[in-house]
């Protein structure tokens, strides 16, 4: 009888931590073996001429700084690119609209020049979009 007195508290310990154990793993399970939980996406930057009057900005690489905002349900991940016309941001998994922004230094300041604008759906395997920017006549303040 002393014995099995001795055992219980072991036992109700043993069983308590198992409890613990199981629901720690099942309550992780989902996010360590989910299947197609994002990717990195490679974004490629593009001009688009004017066909109204003579368009200065034929090749992307003209901009200074060009930045791109990826938007999904409520969420904000940035992509800045200075010097390049292109380059990558990971993700999650799901379908992302994105807006891209060119901008110009004239005598020290910097200005929009170009927008565009796009979506991506992301899966498991990435992904990779084009974004065209327009030139056009926008607010003209400084940034």
């Amino acid at each position: 009888m002393k014995e099995t007195k001795k055992l219980l508290p072991k036992a109700g310990k043993i069983l308590t931590a198992g409890i613990f154990l199981a629901l720690l793993v099942t309550g992780c399970w989902n996010d360590v073996f989910e299947p197609g939980a994002g990717g990195n996406v490679t974004v490629t930057i593009e001009t688009a001429g004017r066909t109204v009057r003579p368009d200065l900005i034929t090749d992307a690489s003209v901009f200074d700084r060009i930045t791109v905002e990826f938007t999904r349900e409520g969420y904000i991940q940035t992509l800045t690119l200075q010097g390049s016309t292109s380059g990558s941001i990971n993700l999650e998994s799901g379908t992302w609209n994105i807006s891209a922004l060119g901008f110009i230094v004239i005598n020290g300041r910097e200005y929009e020049a170009a927008r565009g604008s796009s979506s991506v759906t992301v899966g498991a395997g990435g992904a990779s979009v084009s974004i065209t920017l327009r030139t056009g006549i926008f607010s003209g303040s400084p940034r």
